[in-house]
């Protein structure tokens, strides 16, 4: 039996939560939890009951994470490396807390059964922008510094006239794409050997989780299929746009294992209508 591994990162909307636990409910899979450390009282007795056949692991580093910082690089971290000491597993899928399957587990168990490599979405033309996320340092000076804006500025600009790039003489070649991904075992096996790198690298970065695996992966020469088996409608601002029932005829179409992003304060119906979906697989 081929094991997978389900690797969430969640910091509200748990009730949302709690109905995707149940929907990954299977005696094949392990569920590796990360509850965000700002959210004071956990109930993790309610998130362990969800799950009747699966085990729910929670990490016992819980990370304090902050858009666009290296914490949500180290809290990818904390969980590849665990789950990584449980396994190994055929498959480690990189979950958020308001994302949902959009098929069984028997389902998602057939399609991946003969299938090697990584699923992870990534380009070959990064932009200049995507070059100075980890290529440089940024927000070196906290903000909570007086002058901290100042100081990062000046501190940005001398990087940029002296060509600072601390991905030369890594071996590494910068490629990006989106942060969640479905990841096999060679694939974690390397990001968790190349840890310090990647704390190194990534450390006073920007938006790093979206270039670190993509960068490592690739060019370490393991297979990758540009394709991260998700469903996501982008809006023009590169930020996923949330599903609604505008979206139904799209997500009882796609072939994609996993959708993203759900809110049950826009639109309930539409991820009552994916469980039903869903349960009906079984």
């Amino acid at each position: 039996m081929k094991k997978h591994a389900y690797l969430i990162v969640a910091h509200h909307q748990f009730g949302l939560l709690e109905q995707l636990l149940r929907l990954l409910d299977d005696e094949r899979n392990d569920i590796f939890l990360h509850i965000d450390k700002k959210v004071e009282r956990v109930e993790w007795d309610r998130f362990a009951a969800a799950c009747k056949k699966a085990r729910v692991i929670y990490p016992k580093k819980r990370i304090d994470v902050r858009w666009g910082t290296n914490s949500q690089v180290q809290c990818e971290m904390v969980l590849w490396k665990t789950a990584y000491a449980h396994g190994p597993y055929h498959y480690y899928h990189l979950l958020s807390g308001v994302d949902l399957p959009l098929h069984s587990q028997d389902e998602i168990h057939r399609r991946l059964e003969n299938e090697s490599g990584s699923f992870l979405q990534w380009t070959d033309h990064p932009s200049c922008w995507d070059k100075i996320r980890i290529g440089i340092y940024r927000e070196v000076i906290p903000k909570w510094v007086p002058g901290s804006g100042r100081w990062n500025k000046m501190l940005l600009q001398m990087q940029l006239k002296w060509k600072v790039d601390r991905l030369k003489n890594t071996g590494l070649t910068l490629h990006k794409g989106s942060n969640w991904a479905s990841l096999d075992q060679a694939g974690v096996e390397c990001l968790v050997e190349n840890r310090r790198l990647i704390n190194k690298i990534t450390r006073f970065s920007v938006c790093a989780d979206e270039v670190y695996k993509q960068t490592v992966l690739v060019s370490r020469g393991l297979k990758v299929n540009r394709d991260d088996l998700r469903l996501t409608i982008w809006k023009e601002e590169d930020h996923p746009e949330v599903l609604t029932m505008q979206h139904w005829p799209l997500i009882q179409q796609s072939q994609m294992l996993f959708a993203r992003k759900f809110d049950p304060t826009v639109d309930e119906d539409v991820i009552n209508s994916v469980i039903r979906k869903v349960c009906e697989q079984t």
